[in-house]
C-alpha cells in the first residue's frame, strides 16, 4: 500500500511539471494555480497523513527523536535594535523550555544536523512562541515538492538515492552539506537557524520577513565542523561513524546534563529582519535554501537564553513544539503552490496532526524508552555508495615522454592520421578553423543543426507580419510587446525606458565587457561641466569625480566607417557614466560619433523622446560590438582555433586532451553552421545587423586585428578596463558589477582544478620542458602560418607549470563561462528590439530637436527583421544539458585522484552557484548569466 501511494506522488510531482507548460501553452496561468492549489494541498495532507501513522504506532517523532530537554528562563534586552512590536518588549522575561536533538539517527556520533527547539514558556503544549532551528544556515529540501523527493528517498535507503537528488539541484547540495556537524564537543557550542523566515508586523503597520538563530554565548567557533572528506566525498550521504568510533551513543546527552550540573548554559538568541517591498519576488526573498547576507541583515541581539535544569526523560519526549505557536504579530506564510517556499512551514503547521499522534500513542502505548548508550556489536561505518563519476578498467593517460618506444611509435601515426581528419584554414584576417569538420565533430542528433537550418521556418511561425496588418499597419513601441505568441517576453520589455536599466545592461547586460573606468576625457568628446549641469552631485566637477573614480566611459571606435547595408545606419558613439555616491550608476553624456561634428553631446536633460532615440543607437552599436567582437570573435572563434591545434598535436591519450575534449563539444559543428548559414549573403546575421555581410565582416576582421590572448585573459580584462580597482576600504571602486564578482568566482575555481589536475601528471617544470605534444601545440597556435594566436605564454613555448596552468585556466574559461557571460542573456535584452535593435533604418539625430515615438518607432526594424532577431536570441534561451563541472562517463576513468578533484571542483561550484543566488533573491534584477547552472561546459550557440 505504501508503495503504491509513493508511485502515485511520483506520477504528481511529474504531472505538475508537464501540466502547468501545458495549461500555460492551453489556457494561461489561470489552470495552472488551480493546478497547483490542488497538488500542493492533496501530497501536504498526504505527507501528514502518511508521518502521523508513523507516529501513532511507533510513538516517535519523524525527525528529532534522539534529544534533551531543559527549562529555564528568557531575558529580552533592555537596549531594543529591533522595531517596536506587540510581543518582543525590551526588558521582558519569559519560562522556557528547550529541546537540543540530533535531525536524525540514534547515535549522537553520527555525521547528522542538529536541532535545537526553543519555547517561551515551561509547558507542555501551550506556548505564545516555538522556535524550531537547525544547525547550518540552509536547508536540504525547501518546498513542497522537494520535500517529498527527500521524503521518498528517505523512505527508500537515503544513501543509495540521495546523490541523483542533490545533484538535480546544487543548492539543495549545498543545504544538506551545511548543516551536517560530526561529534561536536557539546549542544552548547552549535549555532542554530530558524530558517523559514515569517512574516513579522511592527508598531505602525511595517512588515517585515524575519529569522531566528540561538549561538554560543561566547559567540566562538562551532565544534563538529565536517572535514573536507566529509564536504566533498559523496560518501557523507550514508553519514556513517568514523573507524574505531568509541564514544556512547548518547554522548551529547550525557555532556549537556554534566554541563548543567555544574552551572547555567546562557546562549544568545537573535534576529534577522528584511523589510518587504513591493514588486520584489518574495519566492527567492523567503526560500530557505537561500540566506540574506549580513552586510545588509546582521543579526540583532534578542535575548538571553539561560537553561538550569534538564527535564526528565518523559517530560521532555511529552513536550510539543510547533510553529502554529505564535504571536499576533506573527504568522506563517501561504504557499501558492509546491514550488513556494512556504509550503515548508505549511507542513510544519499541518504537522500539528503528527505531533498529537504520537502524543496519543504515548498514551495508549507508553512513552518509548530511552536510546541505549552501548554500541551494537559490530557496529562500523558505512560504506560509501558508488561514484558518481564511475570507475572502471583504467584508461591509459600518459605524457608521450613516459610512452614506451612501441606506444610512442603508435602514438604518432595516430596523430597524422588526426591531423589529415582536422585540415587548417588560415584566413590571416580572421581566426584559423577547420576547414571541413570530420564526422566526429558532427552535432549530437542533429538537433543544434535542425535549429539553425529552421530559423526561417521558426519566423515565418511567429506571423509577425500578421500581427501588424490585424493592428492597422501603424506600429508603436507597445506593437512590440505582441511580437512573442508562444514564448514570453524579456522581462526587460517593462523597463528598458529606464536611464538606470540602460546603465545597468553596460555592467550586466549581454555584453558586459566594454565599460571601462575614464582616467581622463577623450580629447574629441569635449564634454564640460556646463554639459552636465545639474546632473552632478552638488559641489562637485568632472574632474573631482574623475580622480575619485566615479566616471565611466564606453567607447565604441571601433565602428567608425564600417560598411552599412541598404537603408541601416550605424554609430560609433562615446558614452558617459556616473556612479552616484549610493553606487548606482546613470548615464551622463553621449555622443553620437568619434567626432564632435557628427553631432551635439546629448544628456539625460535633453527632450525625452530625443534622449531615448539616442540612446537606442548607442545600444544598436553594442549589438554590434557585442554579436561580433565579444561573443563571436572572442568566445566561438578564437576557441575552436585553440581546440582544432589540439587535436591535431595532442595524442587521444595525452591528459590534456582529456581535460580540454569536453569543454569544446560541438563548438566546431557550431561555427561552421555560423560560417555556412549565418553569416552569409541574406542569412539571419547579414539581414539583421547594421552591417550588413561586408560590414560584419569588416568588424569581425577588426577586432582580431586587436585580439591577443593575453589581452583578454579576465585578470588582465578586468585591469585594463580599470574595473577591478579598489579603495581604501578593499571594497571594488565599481559597484554592482556582478558580472565581474562572478566570473572572478568562476575563474578561480577553474584555476584551481586546472593546478589539482595538472599536478596529477607534471610533478615538475621539467615534465612540461619535455612533453613535445605540448610544445607542438602551443608552437601551432603561436605559428603565423597555422594557428595565428598571439599573445600566449611563454609566446608559444612552455617552460613551467605555471605557465601552462594560466594558459588551460583561461582556454577553459573561454570555452565556459566566458561564452556564458555574452550568451545567456541575448533573449533577455535582444529579444526585446525596442531595447537593443541590430539595425536602425533612419540617420541618427544630429540636432537637440525634440523628436517623437513616430520617429523612434519608425526607425526600429521591420517585423521581419524583428522576427529574425528575437529568433536568434531565443536559440540561446536553452538550458544546458551538460553544465559546467558535469561530465560524462568515462570522464578520467581510472585516474582516481583526477576525479576525486573533479568532485571538489563541482562541490565547490555548487556553493559559488548558492552566493549567486543568495545575492540575486535580494537584486531588483537578479543576474544569473554565470550562475554555473546556467554555465554550459562548452560553447554551443
Amino acid at each position: 500500500m505504501i508503495h503504491r501511494l509513493l508511485r502515485l506522488v511520483e506520477r504528481i510531482l511529474g504531472l505538475t511539471v508537464r501540466a502547468s507548460a501545458r495549461s500555460m501553452e492551453l489556457v494561461g496561468s489561470v489552470v495552472t494555480r488551480v493546478w497547483s492549489w490542488l497538488v500542493l494541498h492533496l501530497l501536504a495532507y498526504l505527507a501528514i497523513f502518511l508521518i502521523a501513522l508513523r507516529s501513532f504506532f511507533t510513538r516517535r517523532r519523524m525527525s528529532h527523536d534522539n534529544g534533551i530537554a531543559a527549562r529555564g528562563k528568557i531575558f529580552l534586552v533592555e537596549d531594543a535594535p529591533w522595531p517596536r512590536n506587540d510581543f518582543f518588549r525590551p526588558g521582558a522575561e519569559f519560562d522556557c523550555r528547550c529541546r537540543f536533538s540530533m535531525v536524525s539517527f540514534q547515535d549522537d556520533a553520527r555525521l547528522v544536523a542538529r536541532g535545537a527547539a526553543l519555547k517561551f514558556a515551561d509547558a507542555r503544549i501551550e506556548s505564545p512562541l516555538d522556535l524550531l532551528m537547525n544547525t547550518g544556515e540552509t536547508t536540504p529540501f525547501n518546498t513542497v515538492r522537494t520535500f517529498w523527493s527527500f521524503m521518498l528517498l528517505t523512505l527508500r535507503g537515503r544513501a543509495e538515492h540521495a546523490i541523483q537528488y542533490m545533484q538535480e539541484d546544487p543548492t539543495l547540495y549545498v543545504g544538506s552539506l551545511d548543516r551536517l556537524r560530526r561529534v561536536p564537543e557539546t549542544f552548547a557550542q552549535l549555532y542554530y537557524h530558524s530558517k523559514v523566515p515569517f512574516a513579522f508586523e511592527v508598531d505602525g503597520g511595517t512588515r517585515y520577513y524575519v529569522r531566528f538563530r540561538m549561538i554560543p554565548w561566547n559567540e566562538g567557533p562551532e565544534t563538529g565542523q565536517p572535514d573536507e572528506q566529509d564536504l566533498f566525498d559523496w560518501s557523507w550521504c550514508r553519514q556513517g561513524l568514523r573507524p574505531g568510533e568509541q564514544r556512547s551513543r548518547n554522548y551529547l546527552k550525557q555532556e549537556l546534563r554534566r554541563r548543567l550540573e555544574r552551572g547555567p548554559i546562557r546562549l544568545h538568541l537573535q534576529l534577522q529582519l528584511h523589510e518587504i517591498r513591493p514588486q520584489e519576488r518574495r519566492r527567492e526573498v523567503i526560500d530557505s535554501a537561500l540566506t540574506w547576507p549580513e552586510s545588509t541583515h546582521p543579526w540583532l541581539p534578542l535575548a538571553e537564553v539561560r537553561l538550569d535544569e534538564v527535564l526528565d526523560h518523559v517530560e521532555g519526549n511529552e513536550t510539543l513544539f510547533t510553529v502554529n505557536s505564535l504571536p499576533s504579530c506573527m504568522r506563517t506564510l501561504k504557499p501558492r503552490d509546491i514550488d513556494d517556499p512556504a509550503g515548508t512551514n505549511y507542513l510544519r503547521k499541518l504537522s500539528i496532526w503528527c505531533r498529537r499522534a504520537r502524543l496519543l500513542g504515548n498514551r495508549v502505548f507508553g512513552v518509548p524508552r530511552p536510546f541505549p548508550d552501548e554500541r551494537e556489536p559490530g557496529e562500523s561505518p558505512s560504506t560509501p555508495p558508488s561514484d558518481p563519476l564511475p570507475i572502471g578498467a583504467p584508461k591509459p593517460l600518459l605524457l608521450p615522454q613516459e610512452e614506451s618506444p612501441a606506444q610512442a611509435a603508435a602514438r604518432r601515426q595516430a596523430l597524422q592520421l588526426t591531423r589529415k581528419d582536422y585540415p587548417l584554414e588560415v584566413p590571416g584576417d580572421l581566426p584559423t578553423h577547420v576547414a571541413r569538420p570530420p564526422a566526429r565533430e558532427e552535432l549530437d542528433g542533429g538537433g543544434r543543426a535542425r535549429t539553425y537550418e529552421d530559423v526561417r521556418s521558426t519566423i515565418s511561425d511567429l506571423g509577425l507580419a500578421d500581427i501588424e496588418r490585424f493592428g492597422g499597419g501603424r506600429r508603436t513601441l507597445a506593437t512590440f510587446d505582441s511580437y512573442y505568441p508562444f514564448h514570453p517576453p524579456p522581462a526587460v520589455h517593462d523597463r528598458w525606458r529606464l536611464d538606470a536599466e540602460f546603465a545597468r545592461q553596460r555592467l550586466n547586460g549581454a555584453n558586459p565587457t566594454k565599460i571601462e573606468r575614464c582616467r581622463e576625457l577623450p580629447p574629441n568628446f569635449p564634454v564640460t561641466d556646463a554639459t552636465v549641469r545639474g546632473l552632478l552631485p552638488k559641489d562637485t566637477t568632472l574632474e573631482g569625480e574623475l580622480q575619485a573614480g566615479r566616471l565611466y566611459i564606453c567607447d565604441y571606435a571601433i565602428l567608425e566607417g564600417l560598411d552599412t547595408a541598404d537603408v541601416c545606419y550605424q554609430c560609433a558613439p562615446i558614452c558617459l557614466f556616473h556612479q552616484s555616491p549610493d553606487g548606482s550608476l546613470l548615464p551622463l553624456a553621449i555622443q553620437l560619433g568619434q567626432s564632435p561634428l557628427d553631432g551635439p553631446i546629448f544628456t539625460p536633460e535633453d527632450p525625452p523622446w530625443l534622449w531615448l532615440a539616442v540612446r537606442t543607437y548607442v545600444q544598436s552599436a553594442d549589438a554590434a560590438h557585442h554579436e561580433l567582437h565579444s561573443h563571436l570573435l572572442r568566445t566561438h572563434l578564437v576557441a575552436e582555433t585553440i581546440y582544432v591545434c589540439a587535436r591535431r598535436q595532442l595524442s587521444e591519450r595525452h591528459p590534456l586532451m582529456e581535460l580540454l575534449a569536453p569543454h569544446f563539444q560541438d563548438t566546431v559543428a557550431i561555427n561552421h553552421a555560423i560560417r555556412t548559414r549565418l553569416l552569409v549573403p541574406r542569412g539571419p546575421l547579414a539581414e539583421t545587423m547594421a552591417g550588413g555581410l561586408d560590414g560584419s565582416l569588416e568588424l569581425l576582421e577588426r577586432a582580431f586585428g586587436e585580439y591577443r590572448f593575453d589581452r583578454f585573459g579576465l585578470h588582465e580584462d578586468l585591469e585594463r578596463r580599470g574595473v577591478a580597482e579598489r579603495g581604501e576600504d578593499g571594497e571594488f571602486l565599481l559597484e554592482g558589477y556582478h558580472y565581474r564578482d562572478d566570473a572572478l568566482a568562476l575563474h578561480e575555481e577553474i584555476d584551481q582544478w586546472v593546478r589539482r589536475v595538472l599536478g596529477e601528471f607534471y610533478r615538475s617544470d621539467d615534465d612540461v620542458r619535455d612533453d613535445h605534444e605540448l610544445q607542438a601545440w602551443t608552437a601551432e597556435l603561436n605559428d603565423p602560418e597555422r594557428g595565428n594566436l598571439r599573445g600566449l605564454p611563454g609566446d608559444g613555448r612552455m617552460n613551467t607549470r605555471e605557465e601552462l596552468q594560466r594558459l588551460l585556466s583561461q582556454v577553459l574559461f573561454t570555452a565556459t563561462a566566458a561564452h556564458g557571460a555574452v550568451s545567456n542573456g541575448q533573449y533577455e535584452h535582444l529579444g526585446h528590439v525596442p531595447n537593443v535593435p541590430r539595425a536602425l533604418h533612419r540617420p541618427p539625430p544630429t540636432t537637440k530637436d525634440e523628436l517623437s515615438e513616430e520617429w523612434l518607432v519608425a526607425a526600429l526594424p521591420d517585423a521581419r527583421r524583428c522576427a529574425i532577431q528575437i529568433a536568434m536570441a531565443h536559440l540561446s534561451d536553452r538550458p544546458s544539458a551538460w553544465p559546467l563541472g558535469n561530465y560524462p562517463q568515462g570522464f578520467f576513468q581510472g585516474h582516481r585522484d583526477v576525479i576525486r578533484h573533479t568532485k571538489q571542483f563541482r562541490a565547490r561550484l555548487d556553493r559559488v552557484s548558492l552566493a549567486i543566488r543568495e545575492r540575486n533573491a535580494l537584486l531588483p534584477v537578479p543576474y544569473v548569466y554565470l550562475d554555473p547552472r546556467n554555465v554550459s561546459k562548452s560553447i554551443l550557440v
